[in-house]
């Protein structure tokens, strides 16, 4: 397992410590990101950064008021070779369209408390949070390919689980990884097929697979 670095202030209280869950790692002074790791990939060593933003406590606010995430995922991409930007925590639509996050309420007339799901941030609809989430993974940009990959954990112990197992896999190598291999090779068959494959997979016999192999010895 390679060791995860992680932010001399990240998930340093009793709450949620990174020494009780993490089995490999490093309290260390970070420019930026929660977590870095580092992994392989066409040859080369890379650092990969991990931002992480809790739904509701730090997202909901970012994204109504500050956009601190966006200077902060700016910064991960100018030093590091891959990012993601974790979500993490359980939250719901309610019925006015809002995004809801679990709050512990007291009730009034006393008694236990209890979990209720309620509004993270005014005005913060389900459809505007995940439209801007689409929107960071769609059109940002670095040399011409999308490169915020986003996650969702439910809890910080499944965020720990999903570093750990994000920090193996990059360090194995990407090209190293072969269980997309099996998707037949018919995946190559897009738009900009020309008019022979288009044709040949229609025909009883052939199909998408064999269609690709027809366009390499057939012109027309």
């Amino acid at each position: 397992m390679p060791t995860i670095w992680v932010a001399e202030d990240e998930a340093d209280t009793d709450a949620e410590r990174a020494e009780k869950h993490l089995s490999d790692m490093a309290r260390t002074t970070l420019d930026a990101g929660d977590y870095v790791f580092s992994g392989r990939a066409s040859g080369r060593d890379l650092l990969i950064a991990v931002e992480r933003k809790k739904v509701n406590e730090d997202l909901a606010f970012c994204v109504t008021q500050t956009n601190r995430h966006l200077a902060q995922l700016r910064r991960c991409l100018e030093l590091y070779d891959a990012v993601y930007l974790v979500i993490e925590g359980e939250m719901r639509k309610d019925v006015a369209g809002l995004v809801t996050g679990p709050h512990w309420v007291t009730p009034s007339t006393g008694g236990r408390a209890r979990v209720e799901f309620l509004p993270l941030a005014k005005g913060l609809t389900y459809d505007r949070l995940t439209k801007h989430l689409e929107t960071l993974e769609r059109k940002v940009f670095v040399s011409g390919k999308p490169c915020v990959r986003i996650r969702r954990t439910y809890s910080y112990r499944e965020t720990c689980d999903w570093l750990q197992s994000a920090a193996s896999w990059w360090e194995k190598g990407v090209e190293s990884h072969e269980s997309a291999d099996a998707f037949p090779e018919p995946f190559t068959l897009g738009r900009t097929a020309g008019l022979v494959p288009r044709i040949a997979k229609e025909l009883r016999g052939i199909g998408l697979e064999r269609a690709v192999r027809v366009a390499r010895v057939a012109r027309t």
